[in-house]
């Protein structure tokens, strides 16, 4: 095996521990998550609690955004940058939900509890 090859499966293994770890984070199932948190802050109106979450899932995409750069370098646009483009798609998609969830909390747990009555968060369109 090449050394190419060596890092480009290193890269790989470090990318399918990132989605291990996302999936273990949200229970395999990012709606109820957000949907976890969201609730939990119209009960303890602790806005700390979200922005715990987003530092998490922040790290998270920060180490998938490295692994697709790598694997990018390493090998190009094709299958292994694509399968790891997926988790990236998942975890930004999950980061944005939550990100709106926070800055609806700065402005005041009204404004969160009016937009989930009506559904307006963007987690809930799914």
């Amino acid at each position: 095996m090449s050394k190419t090859e060596s890092s480009l499966n290193k890269w790989i293994k470090y990318s399918e521990y990132i989605q291990k770890r996302f999936n273990k984070l949200t229970d395999d199932d990012p709606m109820k998550y957000i949907e976890k948190i969201c609730l939990q802050f119209i009960q303890n109106q602790d806005k700390d609690d979200i922005h715990a979450e987003v530092v998490k899932l922040s790290t998270l995409q920060k180490r998938i955004y490295r692994c697709q750069n790598e694997i990018l370098n390493l090998a190009g646009l094709g299958p292994e940058w694509n399968a790891v483009d997926v988790i990236v798609t998942k975890l930004c998609r999950v980061v944005r939900w939550l990100e709106e969830v926070f800055c609806q909390a700065i402005v005041g747990h009204s404004e969160v509890c009016r937009m989930y009555d009506e559904a307006q968060f963007e987690y809930q369109q799914k």
